[in-house]
């Protein structure tokens, strides 16, 4: 590839990055609708939703509101399925990203590579495989806006001190 072909064609290489970038912003589109859903539904368990802490705090934190029991085992399973996808995220979300492309076997591979500071140095996805999830990450999003009615998470008794117990039996 010489400079006389990049230059005849530069439209084509910015339609290219075009697409890696729609690509990522339509799957953290997808999953901003997610993180909606997780805050509603902490509203609804009666915890805090966390705004601040990372994504996946905060699906632990809902998923030890909602238990254990058979009743909510799908949104347990739904909860699971999203920790995954909240690693990826977590993953490209302030990550620079690049594209790779083999004409040969007609093959597009995302490249996102993290800060230096960040635990995962760098993803390698297929087009492919990133629209899947970005798919994946919007169902999601519409499932979770079908459960409601979790119960608030139960507050312990207010332990009473003995003096208190002896004035309010004195006072019958």
């Amino acid at each position: 590839y010489d400079r006389a072909m990049a230059e005849a064609d530069p439209i084509a290489s910015d339609l290219q990055s075009f697409d890696v970038h729609r690509t990522r912003s339509r799957f953290l589109d997808a999953f901003a609708r997610i993180e909606n859903q997780l805050g509603r539904l902490a509203d609804e368990a009666g915890i805090d939703p966390g705004y601040k802490s990372p994504v996946g705090s905060r699906i632990e934190a809902l998923k030890k509101a909602v238990g254990s029991s058979t009743t909510n085992k799908e949104i347990i399973l739904r909860l699971n399925e999203l920790c995954e996808l909240a690693e990826l995220r977590g993953n490209i979300v302030h990550a620079e990203v690049n594209e790779l492309r083999d004409p040969k076997e007609n093959a597009q591979i995302f490249v996102f590579l993290n800060p230096p500071f960040q635990k995962c140095k760098a993803v390698l996805i297929s087009a492919e495989l990133m629209e899947k999830h970005r798919k994946r990450a919007f169902e999601l999003a519409n499932e979770l806006k079908q459960f409601s009615g979790i119960p608030p998470k139960s507050k312990p008794p207010t332990p009473t001190s003995p003096a208190a117990t002896s004035a309010k039996a004195s006072a019958r």
